[in-house]
């Protein structure tokens, strides 16, 4: 595995059973990329927040999308943070971002 310093800033919009990504923020580069990335929310989860069953006392929203054509990428969302897993047939990614609200 190799670290990386944390070159991108994500936005993320929650509405109903979706979340969207609308824009990724290259600090590097300083460079906005626009993104529309979908994402379906898993509702039928135990710790999703809207059941009120979660074992571990923790609600988080955990989604699954499609940013590419062969690209898997799964969200899991707390209270203070968010994390993504995504692979690619070439790549696998884990990032962790502190939320903002």
């Amino acid at each position: 595995m190799q670290r990386s310093k944390g070159q991108f800033e994500s936005t993320y919009y929650l509405e109903g059973n979706a979340i969207t990504r609308t824009r990724v923020y290259d600090l590097k580069n300083k460079k906005v990329i626009p993104d529309d990335t979908a994402y379906q929310i898993q509702r039928q989860l135990l710790s999703d927040p809207s059941k009120g069953l979660s074992l571990s006392g923790k609600p988080i929203i955990r989604a699954i999308g499609q940013p590419g054509s062969d690209a898997v990428e799964i969200l899991m969302i707390g209270d203070a943070f968010i994390q993504s897993v995504k692979s690619t047939a070439d790549y696998f990614v884990i990032s962790r971002y502190i939320r903002i609200k």
